[in-house]
């Protein structure tokens, strides 16, 4: 499949098939015999809540992964990754997760962590020696949360922006000109390029860029062979298009954008499985100790001490009967995402789609999270 590397892709508005796209399954689930007795049912019905979902949202492609104990129970693939050529979705199909980036950056934060390379809570010109915003106390803890303060509008400003950014300090350099928004720890400001501040440290401590650290860190040691920076200057084999939709169900390939400025919070392609896998390795390797883990997991505070619906690059969510979930959903041009762990369960639970605004989250995800939930039981 060609990828677009140059200009503006121009959006051809393309009426789907809706039953073509919503029923297409090139590859059966990949399921041992046990687990497709014990979760036959919640294969069958979360398959076809999924079916009705495109249907019904015009949404081009989706694919799922569910993993409980360790171990892949369902993963399959739905619709198509390119409408116009017909390519279908396979497991092996890479889509955009968005700011699900962002909990494989903490990871990585977290695993220098446990090695004593990085401090959650030393101010970030310890590491990045003048650092434009420092004597505040800013640290990756905070950045993490969303609780540092730093500006949220370069998000928005750049966008669909189709400048590619050679380096971290290229960013960082337009990025901090920008004032703070609040006083560090004083509430949360959702921020994806602060995000770029934390990979400015992790370069600073294993004197590599970030993409380098993260393929040799993280990517690699967890065994996540699908799951690679959004480069669009490069061909990506099994990469999607990526497409937008309106009411009409009238889908149109999303404007071309260049994601290099926010690697570490929105710049990654994965896959259901490799999302997944990555989830369940946080609750069951020894990838990071577990009172890390469990640190990560934990909702962060504000200077008042009150708490936030945030953990260090997680949500925390409560299923029913009061289980805690961790969320990590992400978005942007062609990219509706979605992950989430169940810590008491051992369960995680990955869906993945082409088109922004896809209604993958929700209703969807319960769906399928209690069907599942209901036949571990």
């Amino acid at each position: 499949m060609k990828r677009i590397v140059s200009g503006l892709l121009r959006p051809v508005c393309i009426v789907l098939l809706l039953s073509a796209a919503a029923m297409s399954c090139p590859a059966q689930a990949d399921l041992s015999t046990d687990s497709k007795d014990s979760y036959a049912r919640a294969i069958s019905q979360s398959r076809e809540a999924i079916r009705k979902m495109m249907e019904s949202s015009g949404v081009p492609g989706v694919s799922v992964a569910v993993f409980i104990d360790d171990r892949e129970i369902w993963s399959e693939p739905f619709g198509f990754s390119d409408i116009e050529q017909k390519i279908p979705v396979t497991k092996e199909t890479k889509f955009g997760i968005g700011s699900i980036s962002k909990v494989l950056t903490t990871a990585l934060c977290a695993r220098l962590v446990d090695e004593g390379k990085l401090d959650w809570d030393a101010p970030i010109e310890k590491y990045l020696p003048g650092f434009e915003h420092g004597g505040h106390g800013i640290s990756i803890r905070q950045i993490a949360s969303h609780l540092s303060g730093l500006p949220t509008g370069f998000d928005k400003e750049y966008m669909y922006t189709t400048r590619h950014f050679e380096t971290t300090q290229e960013v960082l350099d337009l990025y901090l000109q920008q004032p703070l928004e609040d006083i560090p720890g004083e509430r949360v400001l959702y921020a994806t390029t602060s995000y770029t501040v934390i990979a400015a440290v992790i370069e600073s401590v294993l004197k590599k860029n970030f993409l380098s650290c993260m393929d040799e860190f993280l990517l690699q040691p967890l065994k996540l062979t699908h799951t690679v920076p959004n480069d669009r200057l490069k061909e990506i084999p099994n990469c999607t298009e990526f497409y937008v939709g309106n009411r009409k169900k009238e889908i149109s390939k999303a404007d071309f954008h260049d994601p290099s400025y926010k690697w570490a919070g929105a710049g990654y392609l994965s896959t259901a499985d490799d999302m997944a896998r990555f989830g369940s390795a946080l609750l069951n390797s020894d990838y990071l100790r577990p009172e890390t883990v469990q640190d990560i997991f934990n909702r962060q505070l504000t200077n008042e001490g009150g708490l936030t619906r945030y953990a260090i690059g997680w949500e925390i969510g409560t299923a029913e009967k009061g289980k805690k979930i961790l969320i990590k959903s992400g978005g942007g041009p062609g990219i509706s995402s979605y992950l989430a762990v169940y810590p008491e369960e051992g369960m995680v639970v990955a869906i993945l789609s082409n088109m922004s605004k896809a209604p993958v989250s929700g209703r969807l995800f319960k769906q399928i999270s209690d069907a599942f939930l209901e036949a571990k039981e």
